[in-house]
């Protein structure tokens, strides 16, 4: 009898430890189902690290292109008025011609170029195809803009001179802080000593100007002396 029970005994230890075992490991189908959820995570967060990672190139090429250009001491970046056209400039001709301006400034003298969005500047060329057919017996028919285009296709923009840059927008400043929009006050605390004088309007609403000794090519236009000693704004900055 006590042989049947410790058999008895023997067989039932055996059927609970197997049932105990099973129970602890997942089946194929499970283990491989753990597997590939784990494998989405990981996916996942690698394309997250990966998005991540853009962004911030992204914004660092942001950044850098909002402080690559400045108000230097008489030139932005390589820009620079009584010198030829940047060959960086010079190779964007398709884009340039497309932003060509004609127009005039104080007593009737030509103004044309290029306005840029990056920087926000009016590059003034020097014998562009306006002032050429105002110095010409040629009459200039009304709308001439897709003349001096076509005149402009034929020429060499490396040897383009720069006559002068003219800023109406914000965006660039000086080393200092001070730009379009800055007051006389803000221009003398950031460079002491300053001479100026009243001028015949330029391009409007500019008769009062503004020079520093650190900057001497660069020149602050205020409406006029009066709005500039009251707290008036800078309304536009040339660089001869």
């Amino acid at each position: 009898m006590n042989i049947i029970y410790y058999v008895i005994f023997t067989i039932l230890l055996v059927f609970t430890t197997g049932a105990c075992t099973s129970g602890d490991k997942p089946e194929f189908g499970q283990k491989n189902r753990a597997k590939s959820g784990k494998e989405k995570k990981k996916t996942v967060n690698t394309q997250n690290r990966s998005k991540n990672s853009s962004a911030k190139e992204i914004n660092v090429k942001n950044t850098e292109n909002k402080k690559g250009y400045f108000l230097g001491k008489g030139k932005i970046g390589k820009l620079e008025p009584g010198k030829p056209l940047p060959d960086y400039w010079a190779k964007q001709k398709k884009q340039l011609i497309k932003n060509y301006f004609f127009s005039y400034y104080g007593d009737g003298l030509s103004f044309e170029g290029f306005s840029l969005k990056n920087p926000p500047v009016k590059i003034a060329i020097k014998d562009g195809p306006y002032a050429n057919m105002q110095n010409s017996e040629k009459p200039i028919s009304r709308n001439p803009t897709p003349e001096f285009k076509a005149i402009l296709a034929g020429m060499n923009f490396g040897k383009l001179i720069v006559k002068m840059l003219v800023l109406e927008q914000p965006e660039l400043k000086t080393k200092k802080g001070i730009g379009v929009g800055s007051t006389l006050k803000k221009i003398k605390e950031a460079y002491g000593k300053i001479s100026s004088n009243p001028v015949p309007p330029t391009f409007g609403k500019d008769r009062f100007a503004v020079r520093t000794k650190d900057l001497p090519k660069v020149v602050f236009y205020f409406e006029n002396k009066y709005e500039a000693e009251i707290g008036g704004k800078v309304v536009r900055i040339i660089i001869f």
